[in-house]
């Protein structure tokens, strides 16, 4: 819910022009576009949940590990020359289980020395069917605003069951 609302017409299913400017009083208004605004400073109220998560998450190391080691694979003669302790012209279990752990400090030296990435902060809507809300009212303002909407929902269905009532009873009245 936002404090600032602007709602123009248009004939593109995007708009080409700002509100009010450029567009064609008398063309074809198919499109309507509505832009909510709420603005840098403005205090929010947020029901949903809120996630920090950073760049250096395991599974990213593993993945790194896995395309190092393929592109060391890709050059056969530099990882025979490297790995191959006993000169047999092949790379056995011993002998690769040496290339993984190279490889992970070699990941892990790139990350050590590569700028952390910042946490990110995620407030999105909740799993289960939970409220997800943001606002830049107040919560009073919210209650009243939700009030005054169950208040006419619930005239409406009050008015919809006499009206019913009052069907029914005129259709089996003779």
């Amino acid at each position: 819910m936002p404090t600032e609302s602007t709602t123009w017409y248009g004939d593109t299913p995007w708009p080409t022009a700002t509100p009010g400017r450029g567009l064609n009083p008398f063309g074809e208004r198919d499109y309507r576009y509505v832009e909510d605004r709420i603005y840098e400073h403005e205090l929010v109220y947020a029901l949903g949940e809120f996630r920090t998560t950073t760049g250096n998450v395991d599974h990213d190391v593993r993945s790194a590990q896995a395309a190092l080691l393929a592109e060391w694979k890709d050059d056969q003669p530099a990882l025979l020359e490297r790995f191959d302790r006993d000169r047999d012209g092949r790379i056995d279990l011993t002998e690769w289980e040496d290339a993984r752990a190279a490889a992970l400090r070699t990941v892990q030296e790139r990350e050590a020395g590569a700028p952390s990435q910042p946490a990110q902060n995620v407030l999105c809507c909740p799993e289960g069917g939970q409220l997800f809300l943001l606002a830049a009212l107040p919560p009073g303002d919210l209650v009243k605003r939700y009030r005054r909407r169950a208040m006419w929902a619930f005239g409406g269905f009050l008015g919809g069951v006499c009206a019913l009532g009052w069907l029914l009873q005129r259709g089996f009245m003779p």
